[in-house]
């Protein structure tokens, strides 16, 4: 019996190869990319969660706690926008005011999404009782 599995062992491993080089760039792109998609669903999902959850209960603590972990949200949503800039102003005022006005839109964006999205989950989380029923 022992001969069996590792004959059957031997084969298995002969049958797994490295992915080739010119497409491992590519798997990693994907990977990054939905590595960077759940971390942001997660972190969503948790806020918004707490930020139900304090504003059902009355304890200050819970609040400031959601408070605290929204504004983490919007300062890791602005960490990952902040490395694209807007350029619909360039040419028509200076580059200092360009550069100015692409931060400006840069954190409007950010926090109109976060608050969007925020505020889209916890219309689902307050609706999920409801669809019990």
């Amino acid at each position: 019996m022992k001969e069996w599995w590792k004959s059957y062992f031997q084969i298995l491993r002969g049958q797994i190869v490295r992915t080739p080089e010119e497409v491992q760039p590519i798997h990693d792109w994907f990977r990054a990319i939905t590595k960077w998609w759940l971390d942001l669903v997660r972190n969503v999902i948790i806020t918004a969660g707490l930020v139900s959850l304090a504003a059902k209960s009355d304890s200050t603590v819970l609040q400031l706690f959601s408070a605290v972990t929204l504004g983490a949200l919007v300062c890791f949503t602005l960490v990952e926008t902040n490395s694209y800039e807007f350029k619909l102003a360039d040419g028509v005022l200076s580059p200092a005011w360009t550069k100015a006005f692409s931060r400006v839109l840069t954190l409007l964006i950010t926090l109109c999404l976060t608050y969007w999205v925020v505020r889209a989950f916890l219309a689902i989380m307050s609706a999920l009782p409801s669809l019990s029923r």
